[in-house]
């Protein structure tokens, strides 16, 4: 047996599968003398997961009807960024028999502007086995739409973002979207940030609408290599904060992508080991126009 999921990094989640033997019969966790599971990604192992024994413990459960529970923990799942953890289960029969079952973990941070449900709106009953396919294409749209715009749109929480700015610049524009609050912000030209470079929150203004951060009274920023240093929380924290036409124009190019996933225009590469298909054709107009809002603009 052989499955695979998206999840978000360090983020809890539930597995569940029936343990099967070679007859296509349930095993019973009376039937059961061993159950073990072995988490990794390439060679490293993850959550101290390796070999470890998961006969209705270390967050594993199984009843008597062959039903395998696994609540997955944050630790589990745990990434810098996007990659594969490999769940190996392997289960020793009372009868002697040996089942091993594989459950490929796509953890990935970005946030998806297309969901699952939202394509299937446009484009009809579609199998259960095309939503990660489609959960891809909207991850590989997402970075596509992050180098077109030079944004990044997944939440951060207090993100530390440096700049280096020009003569007589007066405003800045973080990189992540939409810019929510400022937590502070300093200038140094040293480099060192202390107390004494804290500028006051009433001497900048934080223009949410067009992601900007200014000085007042026409100051300008110490212009020189990471001298000014913002602390902010911006970006979105699911599907559900993404502007609607944003969100239909990237369901219709998900739904483009997948139509033609067989033809010209698809190309795939390995991410971390796991293949994904990018759609490499021009992005769709409507898209360009739900886009036009979020491309940062130079303000002096």
């Amino acid at each position: 047996m052989a499955t695979i999921a998206r999840y978000k990094p360090s983020a809890t989640a539930t597995f569940s599968a029936t343990i099967l033997d070679a007859a296509g019969n349930f095993v019973p966790v009376a039937n059961i003398s061993s159950a073990t599971l072995t988490l990794k990604r390439g060679e490293t192992v993850i959550n101290g997961r390796n070999g470890q024994n998961v006969l209705s413990m270390n967050n594993v459960s199984i009843n008597a009807s062959g039903g395998m529970v696994w609540l997955i923990q944050a630790a589990d799942t745990a990434s810098t960024g996007r990659c594969e953890h490999r769940a190996e289960f392997t289960f020793a029969t009372t009868g002697g028999e040996v089942i091993k079952a594989t459950h490929r973990m796509y953890i990935s941070p970005t946030l998806r502007l297309a969901s699952y449900e939202d394509v299937q709106t446009l484009l009809g009953e579609l199998s259960e086995s095309d939503e990660l396919l489609l959960e891809q294409l909207s991850d590989a749209l997402t970075d596509r739409i992050e180098r077109y715009t030079g944004r990044k749109l997944a939440a951060v929480l207090g993100t530390t973002q440096y700049f280096s700015p020009g003569d007589k610049r007066q405003n800045l524009t973080p990189q992540h979207w939409p810019l929510k609050s400022v937590t502070s912000l300093h200038e140094d030209l040293d480099g060192e940030f202390t107390s004494d470079t804290l500028i006051d929150p009433e001497d900048y203004y934080v223009d949410k609408d067009n992601g900007r951060i200014s000085l007042r009274g026409g100051m300008s920023f110490l212009g020189g290599p990471g001298s000014v240093k913002v602390v902010y929380t911006a970006g979105y924290d699911d599907i559900g904060e993404v502007p609607m036409d944003l969100r239909m124009a990237a369901s219709q190019q998900v739904a483009y992508a997948y139509q033609r996933r067989a033809s010209a225009g698809i190309a795939s590469e390995s991410v971390n080991g796991m293949s994904v298909t990018r759609y490499v054709e021009d992005l769709l107009p409507a898209l360009k126009v739900a886009l036009d809002h979020f491309q940062p603009r130079v303000v002096l």
